[in-house]
Formats: structure tokens, C-alpha cells, sequence
């Protein structure tokens, strides 16, 4: 069984802050160009670093600090916004399941509305994290999407976002395409478990996307299609990697975040987080595929329900429905999930990777191909250093060790 001690640090549980953020660059998609710095004494240690130093494009041109003027141009001229930088942030610890990664990156989202005036920086509690923020609204910087790995193999991804329930926007989708092909390009990965920074596993779509398209698709003609389509490529990455996909629903998961969580090959959910495909509540057909996975969990009948209704189930009902594996108290889901893959990961890898493809490619076959599709699988298992080393255990009576080849 995982011990799942090293994952429960950024899930709640005894958290431990990230490093610093030195300092962060960015320029919104509106040509505001902003310049975010950590508290005195928590960045780079430079007396005089002001925290909160925002610098912003304007007819009067742009402050910029001693650090901002020696790295170059990071930050526009007046009405001439630069590049967008960022700076990345790489966190290893080892422990006692081994080491793993944590990952973050400065992204500026999609369709954010800008920000006017003077901004004070501030650090998020717990999470290490720097807010910069305005009279007008309030920006995080970054959106990230962390990245656990352990020695066996089983790699956690969490939407990283708390303060704003996880909302999916184009920079997280981003951030999680990037670590699912970072995961698809390792053979040595065995399962692969997404899971939420609660309070929720994602609250859906970003409001402030949905409000900014639907505007524009009003007053301009504007056809949202090509982009809802690469929104839906981002996220919908993790249904492509070539070994298990496990979600932990340890919160709320409604509308889009919902449908990310269906794309999961098994899910557990916490017993009482709210689940729902609420589109038609809100005046939106459903999307992110809700309609191709929720009839093949539940049924054409019952999916046509949870569709046409909007409505939000808790997670003992939805399990109960078939949406999930299993429901258990919120405290446990990660815990729970873990450990299914950990046994996953205890299986050759060879043979779970064949599974992957052929348990998608089944509802679409008739028996016959099915058969050959099988009768291929084994062909190629009888040549591999796991089945040998499989048949060498049951005889010996002892657990397998598969060299995953």
C-alpha cells in the first residue's frame, strides 16, 4: 500500500510553503504589463525590495526597479507592452517514499479582464503563492498545475488554484497538457492520479472567459468554436496518456471540472462534494465532452437526467448512479486513491499499457475483433521480461517485480 504522507503535504494536510518567488513578469492579454515582487526579505534577500511593485503601461511610461532594469527589458514602454516573462520555480525533497518534483510557471490566462491603477502584491497563506491586486479585480500569478512523482511510479497532478475553486482557464489547461506530455514521454510511469487543491477538485470553466466570449460572440460575430475546441484539447490531454488515469474528487467538481474528472479511467469522490453538468443552468450546451463520457457511465437514460436538469448530485448518489468507483469521506479520497494506484503500479506495465488501448478501443468493436485484438495483446506478452519474471513468482510464491519490459 502508498504511503501517502509526501502528497497529503500539499493537499491540506500540514502543508509546507513553496519557495520564494524571486520576482515575477507578465503582461496581460490586454497590453497591461505587470511586476510582481515577494515580501521583504522573502525573495531574494535585496534590503530596499519593495513588495507589491507594479509596473504598468500608461501615457506616463512604466517605473521599473534596479533588479527590472539589470535583467533587461522585461516590462513595456508606454503603449508598447514587452514580452511576457516568467520565471520558473523547481522544488525537489526527498522523503521517505523517494523524491519528487513540484513545478510552476508564471502564465498569463486568457480572456482576463485588465487591471487598472495601483496593485499591492501579497502572499497567499500556506501556499506561497503572490497575489497582485487592483482596484478593479484580482490576478494570481501564477496559475500552476503541481507535479508529485514517487519511486513506483505513480505520479500526482493537481489543479492548483484554491482561491478561485480551481476554475479552468487556457494558462492551466496549458500547464496541464505540458506535464501530460511530460508523463506520456516516461516509460517508467505507471498510473497517473489528478487530483484538486481543495476546498474543490474545479469549480468549471472561468466565469470571466465564459462572460468575455459570450460578449463578444454579441456584439462582434465572434466564433467561439476553434477556441472552445483547443480549450477542450488541453485538458482533455490526460484521456491520451498511455497508462491509467485515476481522479480524486476530494471537493466539488461541476461542469467542465466534472467532465475532466470523467475523462479518468477510474474515480473515487469524496461522499458529500457536489457533482453536476449544471450547462443547461447556466444557458450553455454542455461541453469538454460531457456528452460522449456521461452516457457511457450512467446510461442514455439516467446521463439525459443529469443533462437536462443541470442538477448537482453529492458523491454517495453518484457513485451509487456509476459515475464512480466509490465515495468516501473527503479526508480519504487522496489516501484511497493512492493506494488503487499503487496496485496498478504493482502490475507489469506492459500488460496495463496494452489494457489502456484496448479497453478504449472495445465499446467500439464486435466480439470477433475483440478476440484478435486480444490474441495480438498476448502474442507480444509471451516475448516479454515481465511475463518470465510473472511465471517465475507464482512458482516461487512470491510477490512479482516487473522490469516493465
Amino acid at each position: 500500500m502508498l504511503h501517502p504522507a509526501q502528497s497529503l503535504q500539499r493537499h491540506g494536510h500540514d502543508a509546507a510553503p513553496w519557495p520564494p518567488i524571486d520576482v515575477c513578469h507578465e503582461a496581460d492579454a490586454a497590453g497591461v504589463a505587470l511586476r510582481c515582487e515577494v515580501e521583504p526579505g522573502r525573495g531574494g534577500g535585496r534590503k530596499g525590495q519593495r513588495a507589491g511593485h507594479v509596473a504598468h503601461g500608461g501615457t506616463s511610461g512604466v517605473g521599473r526597479s534596479r533588479r527590472s532594469r539589470r535583467r533587461g527589458p522585461g516590462v513595456g514602454t508606454a503603449g508598447q507592452p514587452g514580452p511576457a516573462r516568467a520565471r520558473r520555480v523547481r522544488r525537489r525533497t526527498n522523503g521517505a517514499r523517494g523524491c519528487f518534483d513540484r513545478e510552476r510557471r508564471c502564465s498569463t490566462p486568457t480572456y482576463r479582464p485588465a487591471l487598472g491603477g495601483v496593485h499591492r502584491a501579497r502572499r497567499l497563506p500556506g501556499t506561497g503563492l503572490t497575489t497582485a491586486r487592483g482596484t478593479r479585480g484580482t490576478r494570481r500569478c501564477p496559475v500552476t498545475v503541481t507535479w508529485e512523482r514517487f519511486d513506483d511510479g505513480v505520479v500526482v497532478l493537481t489543479l492548483d488554484d484554491p482561491d478561485r475553486r480551481n476554475a479552468m482557464t487556457a494558462a492551466m489547461g496549458d500547464e496541464l497538457a505540458a506535464r501530460c506530455d511530460e508523463v506520456a514521454a516516461d516509460d517508467t510511469v505507471r498510473a497517473v492520479v489528478l487530483t484538486g487543491t481543495p476546498p474543490a477538485f474545479s469549480a468549471g470553466g472561468d466565469l470571466d472567459m465564459l462572460e468575455d466570449l459570450a460578449r463578444r460572440a454579441r456584439e462582434e460575430g465572434f466564433d467561439a468554436a476553434p477556441f472552445m475546441r483547443a480549450f477542450y484539447t488541453r485538458f482533455l490531454r490526460i484521456a491520451e496518456l498511455p497508462v491509467p488515469v485515476l481522479a480524486a474528487v476530494n471537493g466539488h467538481a461541476v461542469g467542465a471540472g466534472l467532465c475532466v474528472a470523467l475523462a479518468a479511467d477510474l474515480r473515487v469522490v469524496a461522499t458529500t462534494a457536489k457533482l453536476g453538468l449544471n450547462f443547461a443552468r447556466l444557458g450553455l450546451h454542455p461541453g469538454m465532452g460531457g456528452t460522449w463520457f456521461l452516457p457511457r457511465l450512467l446510461g442514455p437514460e439516467r446521463a439525459a437526467a443529469w443533462l437536462y436538469t443541470g442538477a448537482l448530485y453529492d458523491g454517495a448518489s453518484a457513485a451509487g448512479q456509476g459515475l464512480a468507483l466509490e465515495s468516501v469521506e473527503a479526508a480519504q479520497v487522496l489516501p484511497r486513491t493512492l493506494e488503487l494506484a499503487g496496485e496498478i503500479a504493482a502490475s507489469s506495465p506492459v500488460v496495463v499499457r496494452q489494457l489502456k488501448r484496448t479497453l478504449q478501443a472495445s465499446p467500439q468493436l464486435d466480439l470477433s475483433t475483440a478476440l484478435a485484438a486480444e490474441a495480438a495483446a498476448q502474442a507480444v506478452s509471451y516475448g516479454t521480461a515481465d511475463l518470465a519474471e510473472g511465471l517465475a513468482a507464482a512458482r516461487a510464491r512470491r510477490p512479482a517485480r516487473f522490469p516493465g519490459r
